[in-house]
C-alpha cells in the first residue's frame, strides 16, 4: 500500500472498487466538486477476473486541504498582500469553534480597528464567510500593503479570498 495520500480511496472488501480506483478531474455542481471514477474489484496482475464499475466522489469546493487550529487556537500569518477587493470572504468550518481575522501592515503592525477584539467572530461552516469587523471597511485598503492574521479555535481555514461583492 502506498504512503501517499488518496483523494479516493479502495472499497471496503468484495465491494467493486476493492482493487484499484482511477480517477479524472472534477466538474463543479453547486456547491460541491464532483469526481466521477472507475474501479476494479481485483488487483493489477489478474485481468481475466476483475470487474468495472463506474463511482462519484464529492466534497465541498474547495476543501481537499485545510489548515486546523487547536483547540487552544492559533494563528495563521499571510506574506504581505497588495488588497484587492472590499471584502474578505473565508471557505471555512467553525461550527465547533471560532475563527478571528485581525489585519496588519506589512511589518505586522495591528490597523486601528482591524484587531482580534473588533471582529465578528465565525462560529458556522461556509463556503463563503464575509468577515467584518464592528466599524471598518476593507474598502479603505484598497492598494494597501496588509497581511491577515486568522485566529483558529478548533476550526478549519481551506481557502481565503478578496472580493467585491457581498456574500451569498
Amino acid at each position: 500500500m502506498s504512503s501517499r495520500p488518496q483523494l479516493i480511496a479502495l472499497g471496503e472488501a468484495d465491494s467493486w472498487d476493492d482493487g484499484m480506483v482511477f480517477g479524472t478531474g472534477w466538474v463543479d455542481v453547486g456547491d460541491e466538486w464532483w469526481f466521477y471514477y472507475s474501479g476494479y474489484d481485483g488487483p493489477h496482475g489478474d485481468p481475466a477476473s476483475r470487474q468495472p464499475g463506474i463511482g462519484l466522489a464529492t466534497v465541498k469546493k474547495e476543501r481537499l486541504i485545510s489548515l486546523h487550529g487547536p483547540r487552544d487556537g492559533g494563528v495563521v500569518i499571510t506574506r504581505q498582500l497588495r488588497w484587492q477587493g472590499e471584502r474578505l470572504f473565508l471557505n471555512a468550518d467553525a461550527s465547533q469553534g471560532e475563527i478571528k481575522v485581525r489585519i496588519s501592515d506589512g511589518k505586522r503592525k495591528v490597523l486601528e480597528g482591524f484587531d482580534y477584539e473588533d471582529c465578528v467572530p465565525l462560529h458556522a461552516d461556509s463556503l463563503r464567510h464575509e468577515v467584518k469587523w464592528n466599524n471598518k471597511s476593507m474598502t479603505a485598503l484598497q492598494g494597501e500593503i496588509i497581511r491577515l492574521e486568522i485566529y483558529l479555535r478548533d476550526a478549519d481555514l481551506f481557502t481565503f479570498q478578496a472580493g467585491t461583492e457581498t456574500a451569498e
